[in-house]
């Protein structure tokens, strides 16, 4: 499928993922690091048919947060030497 159209990110995203000033050339950084989730969340949003009335694509902090995997959690260590 070709898809072409707009891809739109609200800043509110970007502050997110920018722990200074959000600025053009900084989301442009962070859409670089992050550039192969901005477009799976993309593809799947036109798969889906998920469009603005004019065929654009809005990614919204809740699509990049379902699909970012979670962080694995840390173990838990157990000091078991005191046990009877």
């Amino acid at each position: 499928m070709k898809y072409e159209g707009i891809v739109r990110v609200p800043r509110e995203v970007f502050r997110r993922l920018i722990d200074s000033a959000v600025t053009p050339e900084k989301c442009v950084e962070a859409y670089h690091l992050q550039r192969t989730c901005f477009e799976r969340i993309a593809e799947r949003k036109v798969r889906r048919r998920h469009l603005t009335d004019g065929g654009d694509v809005e990614i919204s902090g809740r699509d990049f947060r379902e699909h970012q995997t979670p962080r694995p959690q840390r173990p838990i260590l157990w000091d078991i030497r005191g046990a009877a």
